[in-house]
């Protein structure tokens, strides 16, 4: 019952993460890209290989190697 239980709770967590990161990615572009920090991208190359990562998760969860 454990077992599935953390399985659940770590399918809703990373869920969340994949939903939250388009809404990560702009708020970041607008307040620190475009905004603190005058047009110069701090994290470069950051949000491309996260949303290739992300595309895996649900395959661990389901027991689907990569």
């Amino acid at each position: 019952m454990t077992a599935l239980a953390s399985k659940i709770f770590a399918s809703v967590a990373t869920s969340y993460r994949i939903a939250g990161t388009p809404h990560f990615e702009a708020e970041f572009g607008r307040l620190v890209t475009n905004g603190a920090c005058h047009g110069i991208d701090l994290l470069r190359g950051y949000f491309p290989p996260r949303h290739t990562t992300e595309v895996h998760y649900p395959n661990i969860f389901c027991g689907v190697d990569s």
